[in-house]
């Protein structure tokens, strides 16, 4: 049996339910890679289970597989891509905790990323309405962003506090970029992941509305001010610096995994900056 802590996403995924237990849609993981192994197992999900491909760390991503929709009957042919690609690649098969129905993901309410660089700064990153964690992490899109001083996290409650702080740093993105982010994102909703063009056209927003009042205060209270109470923890995991990057479903914030530094370096980078 492969070791999860092996491997990336799985990795985040387990240091997420360690960390914000509370958070964690998960249920529980399970990983494949061939469809021996996915034949053995099978019968445990119905038609629906979020999923994603997932390689060793350290394994080169540029082959890594975008656009997984989650319905089981597309688990095969995505089986065969990874096997093709690397005889390391695996599907993580994620049930969650409760049996709700998950939007298309063009009806996603947006994504974030908030990037720890712990005695030094966080960063928030969020897309809105159609859009999910996906462009976020690769660096596609970013309506809002914040890069708040660990001096000042305390004094920050809500997005006006982010606002009125001068030390705050923070932009919004412009009409003429989000057209071209929208353009993008419906592309890719299209041709990767395979939703119906109309609808997804439909469903996108033409322009970008400003994430809801209660996700800023929800990622403040529930992710940023959670963690740095348990900053002594994440120290002796050795998790200095490190993300955690999720979707806004349902009206709520869905994280999916606490990323680390080996794996978003650039992200990295540039919260030093």
């Amino acid at each position: 049996m492969k070791d999860l802590m092996q491997y990336g996403k799985a990795k985040g995924i387990v240091l997420l339910q360690k960390y914000l237990p509370k958070l964690s849609p998960f249920q529980s993981i399970d990983m494949v890679s061939n469809l021996d192994e996915w034949n053995a197992i099978k019968d445990k999900f119905g038609d629906f289970v979020p999923n994603r491909v997932d390689y060793p760390i350290g394994a080169s991503r540029k082959n890594a597989i975008a656009g997984t929709n989650g319905f089981t009957s597309g688990i095969p042919e995505l089986l065969e891509k990874v096997n093709t690609q690397s005889e390391n690649g695996v599907v993580l098969l994620l049930p969650l905790k409760e049996t709700v129905e998950v939007p298309p993901r063009y009806e996603d309410e947006g994504g974030f990323n908030v990037l720890f660089n712990m005695g030094s700064s966080i960063l928030i990153e969020l897309v809105g309405q159609g859009f999910d964690g996906h462009e976020v992490t690769q660096g596609l899109a970013n309506h809002e962003r914040y890069v708040i001083p660990w001096s000042e996290v305390l004094f920050i409650r809500n997005r006006k506090d982010m606002l009125k702080n001068s030390i705050v740093e923070k932009s919004h993105v412009k009409p003429e970029e989000y057209a071209k982010q929208r353009q993008e994102r419906v592309r890719f909703l299209h041709e990767v992941v395979g939703y119906d063009l109309a609808t997804i056209e439909a469903k996108i927003p033409q322009q970008y509305s400003l994430v809801p009042e209660d996700i800023i205060e929800a990622l403040l209270n529930d992710v940023v001010l959670e963690l740095m109470q348990k900053s002594g923890m994440l120290q002796m995991d050795g998790l200095t610096r490190f993300g955690v990057q999720g979707n806004i479903i349902n009206e709520t914030i869905q994280p999916w995994e606490i990323f680390r530094g080996e794996r978003f370096m650039k992200k990295q980078i540039e919260m030093e900056r």
